[in-house]
């Protein structure tokens, strides 16, 4: 014990030191490391050896929910029961301030069934339920905080609360410009399919002029009657029957 005690504070030294040196990713990566280096000593059944590595690295500073859980259930098997239920209250609460759900709790503790599996789900369910009171209290007071704001706005005179955005005005349809007779190429040809106009009706007041009837001539009383044709002769007729003739 005394051993394996001094194993992880050297690694917990090392790990600091490094931490100091290095970025933000090669700590991470670091707690990362001590946090796969516990679960698997639970897994194997050194409780021992999983609680020092998941202290290191929650020591360290990790915000990885998994590294409470999985010391809590560690210490489950020890009889340390105290210890444990404040170990999942953190490691709900680190839970429930993940939003992002970044770690994978549900999938790292599918391995985890039993009476320890159905206790720690009663501190991840009152985890949630209290983080959803939080919200809705938060909520809750930013509705009231506009309201009244709103309210000192429309009781200052000559106020005028303020509006959504201004939608611009669409802009009038462009009309084409007609154009010019001298500018048309084809006008003539237009006015000359237009049909002829029709001629206005004479005005109701204006009689129609009578014509001029022309005067009858006297007949002329020297006038001599027409001559009387001449008798057509027999022998001319070629009509004339050869009896006639012959008389």
């Amino acid at each position: 014990m005394v051993g394996k005690l001094a194993r992880a504070t050297c690694e917990l030294a090392l790990t600091l030191g490094c931490l100091a040196a290095g970025s933000a990713a090669a700590q991470e990566a670091v707690l990362t490391d001590l946090y796969g280096k516990g679960v698997h000593g639970y897994f194997s059944g050194r409780c021992d050896s999983a609680i020092d590595y998941l202290s290191s690295a929650i020591n360290g500073g990790t915000k990885d929910p998994r590294a409470f859980y999985f010391r809590a259930l560690a210490e489950m098997r020890q009889g340390r029961s105290d210890e444990a239920a404040l170990d999942m209250q953190m490691g709900a609460s680190l839970e429930t301030s993940d939003v992002n759900q970044f770690y994978p709790v549900g999938k790292s503790l599918e391995r985890v069934q039993g009476a320890a599996r159905q206790t720690l789900e009663r501190y991840r369910a009152t985890a949630r339920a209290e983080a959803f009171e939080r919200q809705r209290a938060r909520d809750t007071i930013r509705y009231e905080e506009r309201r009244r704001a709103e309210a000192e706005v429309l009781r200052k005179p000559g106020v005028v609360p303020p509006a959504g955005p201004a939608v611009p005005p669409k802009p009038p349809a462009a009309v084409p410009a007609k154009p010019d007779a001298a500018d048309d190429l084809f006008s003539d040809e237009i006015d000359k399919e237009k049909p002829p106009a029709a001629p206005e009706p004479p005005a109701a007041d204006e009689a129609p002029a009578e014509e001029a009837m022309p005067d009858e001539a006297a007949p002329a009383a020297d006038a001599a009657p027409a001559a009387e044709p001449p008798d057509a002769k027999a022998d001319d007729d070629p009509f004339t029957d050869d009896t006639e003739k012959a008389k």
